[in-house]
């Protein structure tokens, strides 16, 4: 991380660039004896020239006990304090995400109190996830209305000379064994396309066969009778 930190920097890009570490579940914090088991709640970071960082987002337990209200037991798996959505809505914000498009960006959103989604920046009660919104990129220039289509090229004349310097008629030259010369100006327009092949016919339909003996056909499966 520490090299393409460096990077970016000496490309003067680290201030447009967040990562973000994710995992789709968390862990145990009690051993099964060879590591740890599958479970809910986890942590995450997130680092970028724009991050305001050396700050904790969310609601860290105040116990892991196992009487703790966020413990649910089997090995410590811990319930979540703050939704998966919470980073994401910020981190949308940052992109240009407008907050009338969250419906469609994070649909499950609304699930949640909207005071634990964390804004992109300080929204003067909750701390921002950036020091500073994303540069806007530029756009290109529109094109006007109404822009005529550029030319289209003609075909690339791919002739050998020893076709064109050869004496014999191009009628003749065309045909020659291999098409060596088929990608002449004059054997284009000499030899039509090829003609396309009709489609092959359907096959007929295959007999039914009767039942064998002791058993009854129902539907398209044999059972036992």
């Amino acid at each position: 991380l520490q090299a393409f930190e460096t990077e970016m920097k000496a490309q003067g890009v680290w201030d447009q660039i967040v990562l973000l570490s994710s995992s789709d579940f968390g862990r145990t914090y009690h051993t099964n004896g060879a590591g740890t088991d599958h479970a809910w709640a986890g942590n995450y970071f997130l680092l970028g020239g724009a991050v305001n960082g050396s700050q904790l987002f969310g609601e860290f337990p105040s116990s892991f006990a196992e009487d703790s209200e966020v413990n649910i037991g089997r090995g410590g798996r811990i319930l979540p304090t703050t939704p998966w959505e919470s980073v994401w809505y910020g981190l949308s914000e940052w992109v240009g995400v407008h907050t009338s498009q969250m419906d469609e960006v994070l649909p499950n959103h609304k699930n949640f109190p909207n005071e634990t989604m964390f804004p992109a920046t300080s929204d003067g009660i909750r701390p921002g996830l950036t020091v500073n919104p994303m540069p806007a990129s530029p756009l290109p220039p529109p094109s006007p209305p109404n822009a005529p289509s550029p030319p289209s090229l003609p075909p690339v004349d791919r002739c050998w000379d020893w076709c064109s310097n050869h004496v014999d008629a191009w009628s003749v030259k065309c045909r020659w064994a291999g098409y060596s010369c088929s990608d002449c100006t004059q054997c284009r327009a000499l030899i039509p396309p090829p003609p396309t092949a009709p489609a092959s016919p359907a096959p007929p339909p295959r007999p039914s066969l009767p039942p064998p003996p002791g058993f009854a056909h129902r539907g398209y499966s044999w059972f036992a009778s």
